[in-house]
């Protein structure tokens, strides 16, 4: 499983290459998280301000993990 903050990427690259691990989309701001080539979860910049915990949670769910275990950095 590859794990890594692919900004520069595009989600058809994500998709084509069935990527799986964490991509900021420049336009939007949001974080995505991927599951083998899909969108698992996606949190949007406005979740974030509300819950700097945010992205870990949702990367916990992604991959059914405890939320307690996820460090993100």
């Amino acid at each position: 499983m590859i794990q890594v903050n692919q900004s520069d990427k595009t989600r058809a690259w994500c998709r084509k290459n069935e990527f799986t691990g964490i991509r900021s989309d420049p336009i939007l701001e949001n974080v995505e998280i991927w599951v083998l080539g899909s969108i698992a979860e996606e949190v949007t910049q406005i979740a974030i301000q509300l819950n700097p915990n945010a992205v870990a949670e949702a990367y916990a769910r992604a991959f059914k993990m405890d939320p307690a275990n996820v460090k993100l950095e």
